[in-house]
């Protein structure tokens, strides 16, 4: 039968009858720990702790196992993709990388920074082009590094031409100086041009008129053909502000004022760096 008995050694556990025997079953001196070495002595049990043996700590986030000091340790599992702006953890053996920016930004891997969540900064928007200006499909860039420090042009800047028809006199199609300059949405940048004489033509006095595209050409190059539509059809000598209403390639062109003629000029372009929404302006 399987009636309970005691076979008298303190050794052995759940003691039952078997067959008219009582026997004992072992298992009394299990410590449940693969690092110690279990005996059982006169009824008394001995724990010997293990090292240098393998063991598994049961954490699929940790290598290595091994027992020390009847103690089973590990080191944890490295989880780090050398990006800043991610939060790097492991999950069930897995390592995660989760993004640390704030809500409307995403992480760049590529700059180690967070960026505002939409169009990807344009290789060339942090670094100053050397274009020929001459209309929107040449127009050299202004790198927002450069613009967020003040960029300023005077050497070399004849002629700012007013070539052909000048539609609504805010545009004309021929040969006016154009440069470019990224923004995001909402930043601001401060543009000034100064009329220093007609280098082309007889008149002796400059007028000259600076222009801003307000037709971006969103997250992708700038178009070849300045838009028709431009936001400030301004005189010289004065700073004029002016916010990008999205974000994409701006236009500012500096041209004269009459038919055929040509201004020699100085132009300033400042980036507000209280308008940009990623400290550095994204160009450090």
């Amino acid at each position: 039968n399987t009636a309970a008995c005691d076979d008298g050694n303190g050794c052995t556990t759940v003691d039952v009858c078997q067959n008219g025997s009582c026997v004992g079953g072992g298992g009394a001196c299990d410590d449940g720990n693969s690092c110690t070495t279990d005996s059982c002595d006169g009824g008394v049990c001995g724990h010997v702790p293990l090292t240098a043996t393998g063991c598994e700590d049961g954490n699929a986030c940790t290598s290595g196992d091994a027992c020390q000091d009847g103690i089973c340790v590990a080191a944890p599992v490295v989880c780090d993709d050398g990006i800043s702006c991610t939060n790097d953890s492991c999950s069930n053996g897995q390592c995660v990388y989760q993004g640390n920016c704030q809500a409307g930004y995403t992480c760049d891997g590529g700059t180690n920074a967070c960026v505002l969540a939409g169009c990807a900064l344009p290789a060339d928007a942090c670094a100053n082009g050397a274009q020929s200006r001459n209309g929107c499909g040449s127009a050299r860039v202004i790198g927002r590094g450069k613009a967020k420090a003040g960029f300023k042009i005077s050497d070399d800047t004849c002629w700012g031409y007013n070539y052909g028809s000048d539609d609504s006199k805010c545009y004309d199609g021929g040969y006016d100086h154009t440069y470019r300059i990224f923004l995001r949405k909402a930043e601001k940048i401060e543009v000034k041009l100064w009329n220093d004489w007609y280098c082309i033509g007889g008149a002796t006095s400059a007028s000259g008129k600076l222009r801003i595209a307000a037709a971006p050409s969103l997250c992708g190059p700038p178009t070849s053909t300045c838009p028709k539509t431009m936001a400030l059809c301004k005189g010289p000598d004065t700073t004029h502000t002016f916010t990008a209403p999205a974000e994409g390639w701006y236009f500012v062109v500096a041209d004269a004022d009459e038919f055929n003629e040509g201004i020699e000029y100085d132009l300033s372009v400042k980036l507000l760096e209280t308008s940009c929404q990623v400290p550095g302006c994204e160009c450090l």
